[in-house]
This record gives structure tokens, sequence and C-alpha cells, in this order.
């Protein structure tokens, strides 16, 4: 199958780019995908596993992207910045931060680095913000949603970058505002994972893979550093890992 398929972008990307999901998504549509019809399509293609799995994280069909990234399970650098973004999706914070975490060994010429180096706040502390303005606007005031999203952080030694208990209490009591609001949080949700598509078309193309090839192209990011977390591959999607605020 090498060599065989698009040359150019698929005809339906834009339509697919316009639905990402800007905050984390209710378990029912886990398996959906929010424009159902592409979830085939997009397997169709045969691309680079990693630029497959940006393709169904870019549909919300978080199902279809968990079959992709679970092969690596840390060290294959692309396919782990798919794994933070998907457990980001789904909720599963403390997750999604240590991923992020792991992600910040890759050196700065890769499309990871590149896209975070300019932004205002840090991958730990954009979860941070997922979790609490998606609290905020589903009324999931369980408690001191400051404490549960510090929780996330502190149960993993590794996170370094997140929010301190007290900057989350000061947002939450309204003495000090975040410094990203709900619509730049949601904005910046968009466009990592229209880097991500973007970034990783331009890098393998659209050119289709066999099976030997897809698990060739796996392995060969597999130098990095491994992740040093469990993940428990059953309870990542089904709603098992993922905490209420």
């Amino acid at each position: 199958m090498s060599g065989i398929g698009l040359s150019a972008p698929p005809p339906w990307l834009d339509e697919l780019l316009s639905v990402i999901p800007s905050m984390p998504l209710p378990e029912h549509e886990h398996s959906k995908g929010r424009r159902p019809h592409l979830t085939s399509k997009i397997a169709d293609l045969h691309c680079h596993p990693a630029l497959e799995a940006a393709l169904h994280l870019a549909n919300g069909d978080l199902y279809s992207a968990h079959f992709l990234v679970r092969k690596s399970q840390g060290g294959a650098k692309e396919l782990d910045w798919g794994h933070a973004i998907l457990h980001r999706l789904e909720g599963d914070y403390g997750n999604a931060k240590c991923w992020y975490t792991d992600l910040s060994q890759l050196q700065n010429s890769h499309i990871y680095t590149q896209f975070w180096e300019g932004q205002s706040v840090t991958p730990g502390q954009f979860v941070d913000l997922s979790a609490f303005w998606h609290a905020s606007s589903q009324n999931r005031w369980q408690g001191s949603a400051a404490q549960l999203i510090y929780e996330s952080s502190s149960k993993h030694s590794k996170i370094k970058d997140a929010f301190s208990l007290p900057q989350l209490k000061d947002f939450e009591s309204g003495s000090r505002s975040p410094p990203l609001c709900k619509r730049d949080v949601e904005e910046l949700s968009r466009s990592e994972i229209r880097a991500m598509v973007e970034g990783l078309a331009a890098h393998h193309g659209w050119v289709a893979l066999g099976y030997e090839e897809s698990w060739k192209a796996i392995e060969e990011q597999k130098g990095g550093q491994k992740g040093s977390i469990e993940h428990n591959a059953e309870s990542m999607i089904l709603g098992q890992s993922r905490r209420e605020f």
C-alpha cells in the first residue's frame, strides 16, 4: 500500500477542522465523532498513525484515537501528544498533565514545542484552566473545584507546571482572574489540535501506509523517553479514570 493514496489533503478536511472540540466531551460522545460520516473516511486514508489519531481527535472520536495512541504507550512523541490531548478531552486531567510533562523532553524543532513555546500558559496550566472553565460551565462545583483540580496534579510528583492551590483558590473566589478566559481556553484547544493535524500532515504527508509500515512508523518514534506513569488502557476512555468537577 506504500505510496498509494492522496497527495493532497482530503476534500473534507475543512469540514473536520470546523468541529474540533473546545472542552472535555461528555462520556456518551466519546465514540460517536462530531461528524460520524467522517470516521470511516479517516480510517480509509491509511495515513501515518499519528496523523490519523490527530484527525480522530479533531472529530471528537476518542475511541478511534485511543486505538492508535495506546499502541505507543510512551516514547512515540507524536502519538504521546495525541495521548495528552485524548486525556484532556476525556476529562482525565491528571493523566493529561503527566503526558504533557513527558513531552517537555522534546527538542525545540518538534511541532509540539513550536506550538507551545508561543503560548502565554504552560500545557499544565492549560489543562487546569480547561478543568476550571468546564466545571464552571457545567455547574459541577462538588465542594472546592480548586482543591480537586490541584489534587489532579499533586498525586503525580512529576507535574511541575500546573497552578498552585492558592492560585486556583483565587480563581475560584474571584479575587484573581485566570490568565485565560473561557473563550481563550476554547480557542487554544482548537488551535492545538489544528496545529497538530497541519504539522503532522506537512511532516508525513497524506501517503497511505501498509500495516507493517504503520508499525515501523510507530517504532521509529520510540527513541524518546518513555512515560513513567501507568495507564490502564481499558479505563482511559470508558470514564473510569475521569473525575467530575
